[in-house]
C-alpha cells in the first residue's frame, strides 16, 4: 500500500520535470507570446469595437501578462493572461477565465502562472492539441464580485484575445458562467464553453473526478461503497461529483462556504463546521485553489483519517510544505489534479478540433 501511495504521490513532480524539458522554460514561452503581441496596433473585433494597442500589455512575470481593463469604480483591480507553453493559432493555449479576489497583486500573478502551468500538464498528458493558459481577473473582494460589470470584463478579455491572434482560447471557470461566455463569443471567436452543444463540460470534469476517486478507493480501501467521501465545494462541478458518488453507494459529506449549496439529496451537509473536521476516508476538493493549508494538512495528518486526496481543484495545496505535511510520509495518496480533473479540457479539444461532431454529440 505504501509503495502505491508513494508512486502516485510522486506523479505530479515527475510529470512537471518531464514537461519542463518538453515545453521549454517560462522565459521562452513569454518570448513566443511577445512575438504574438508584436503589433503596431491592436486588432479590431468588429466595426463597433475600439482597438487595443498591444503596447498596453504589461509583462508582470516570466509567463504572465497584465491586460488593460475598463474602469469599474475600483471593484475590479486587474486582469492577467498566463501562458506556460509556446502557443500559436495552430496550437493555441487553453484555460478558463477565473474571477476571484486575492490579497495582493503578487498573489494573483502567482496563481495565474501556476494555473497556466497546471493546464500545460493536463493538455500534455492527454495530448489535447493545446498548450496551457489561464485568465485571472482580480476583484477587490469576493463580496464585490456580483457588482462587477461582466460585460465590461468580457469586452476587455475579447480585446486581449483578438490581440493574441487566436493563440489563446478561454471558457468558464470560477465566478464566470455560460451567459458570460455567450457574450464573449459575440465579441470574439476564441471561446470554448460547449455553447452550441448538449454536452456539459462541468459534468465531463465531474465524471473524471469520480472515476479517479472510485478507482483510488478500490486500490487503497478495497472498494468505494460505504466509504466516506468529503466533497469540499459544491459549485458547478462539486454538485455533480456529490450526486454521482452518492448514486454509486458512497457515504458523501458536502461542505461549502455557502451552506445552502451543500444541501444535496443523499448527502450530509457538514458546512456548519470547518471542513477538515468532517470525518472522511477520501477528500475530494472541488473549490478554490490552496484550500489545504499547512494547518489543515497538519490536522488531517494528526487525525489519521484521510487516506486519499483526489478532486477537481487546481492546485489544492496552499504550499509545498502543506503537501509534504500530508503526503510526505507515503501513507496518504494524492492523485494530482492534472490527472483527475481533465474532463473539460478533453471536451474543449473535441469542440475545437472536431467542432461538427462535438455539436452533434448526445
Amino acid at each position: 500500500m505504501a509503495s502505491s501511495a508513494s508512486m502516485m504521490m510522486g506523479a505530479g513532480s515527475t510529470l512537471r520535470g518531464l514537461l519542463r524539458k518538453q515545453l521549454g522554460t517560462p522565459a521562452s514561452v513569454l518570448g513566443q507570446v511577445k512575438r504574438n503581441l508584436n503589433l503596431s496596433q491592436g486588432l479590431r473585433m468588429n466595426e463597433n469595437t475600439p482597438s487595443m494597442d498591444s503596447s498596453c500589455f504589461k509583462i508582470v512575470s516570466p509567463s504572465v501578462l497584465e491586460i488593460p481593463i475598463q474602469d469599474q469604480q475600483g471593484l475590479l483591480k486587474s486582469l492577467y493572461v498566463g501562458v506556460h507553453a509556446p502557443v500559436s493559432s495552430q496550437r493555441p493555449g487553453n484555460g478558463g477565465l477565473r474571477l476571484w479576489s486575492y490579497d495582493t497583486e503578487e498573489d494573483a500573478v502567482a496563481e495565474c502562472a501556476e494555473l497556466s502551468r497546471g493546464m500545460s500538464l493536463k493538455h500534455s498528458i492527454y495530448n489535447t492539441g493545446f498548450g496551457g493558459a489561464k485568465l485571472v481577473a482580480n476583484a477587490k473582494s469576493l463580496t464585490d464580485v456580483p457588482s462587477i460589470c461582466k460585460q465590461k470584463l468580457m469586452e476587455d478579455v475579447a480585446k486581449a484575445l483578438h490581440s493574441l491572434q487566436g493563440s489563446v482560447y478561454t471558457g468558464c471557470d470560477m465566478n464566470t458562467n455560460f451567459d458570460d461566455m455567450r457574450y464573449l463569443n459575440e465579441l470574439c471567436p476564441y471561446v470554448l464553453a460547449s455553447l452550441d452543444s448538449t454536452i456539459d463540460a462541468n459534468r465531463s470534469t465531474a465524471h473524471g473526478v469520480v472515476g479517479s476517486a472510485v478507482e483510488a478507493a478500490r486500490i487503497l480501501l478495497g472498494g468505494h461503497k460505504g466509504k466516506r467521501f468529503l466533497v469540499v465545494g459544491t459549485g458547478k462541478v462539486g454538485t455533480h461529483v456529490s450526486e454521482l458518488l452518492s448514486s454509486l453507494g458512497c457515504r458523501v459529506s458536502c461542505h461549502d462556504v455557502d451552506p445552502s449549496r451543500a444541501d444535496i439529496p443523499g448527502c450530509e451537509n457538514v458546512s456548519h463546521q470547518d471542513w477538515w473536521l468532517a470525518p472522511h476516508d477520501v477528500l475530494v476538493p472541488c473549490c478554490s485553489s490552496g484550500i489545504i493549508t499547512h494547518a489543515a494538512a497538519a490536522h488531517l495528518r494528526e487525525s489519521g483519517e484521510t487516506k486519499c486526496v483526489v478532486g477537481a481543484t487546481n492546485i489544492p495545496f496552499a504550499s509545498d510544505e502543506a503537501l509534504q505535511e500530508l503526503v510526505g510520509r507515503g501513507d496518504v495518496v494524492f492523485v494530482p489534479d492534472m490527472l483527475s480533473s481533465a474532463g473539460a479540457v478533453l471536451a474543449d479539444s473535441i469542440e475545437h478540433f472536431s467542432k461538427e461532431e462535438y455539436e452533434s454529440a448526445r
